[in-house]
């Protein structure tokens, strides 16, 4: 089943998600002056296989 091999997944990858979330919030930054942290999410996605495209919202830029 699919949503079986999605959380088989997300098991193998956890420690590396804990990682990430963990390196994002020891360099915040302020809301709305995001710099670095897009880039880290969409080269994060291009490195576990995803499409990540940087657009500009009322927010500051958004990976989609």
């Amino acid at each position: 089943m699919l949503q079986e091999q999605y959380f088989t997944k997300l098991e193998e990858i956890y420690p590396e998600l804990i990682k990430f979330r963990r390196d994002l919030h020891m360099y915040p930054e302020l809301s709305h002056k995001e710099i670095h942290t897009p880039a880290k999410i969409a080269d994060y996605l291009s490195s576990i296989g995803l499409k990540a495209k940087q657009v500009w919202a009322a927010v500051g830029w958004l990976d989609c």
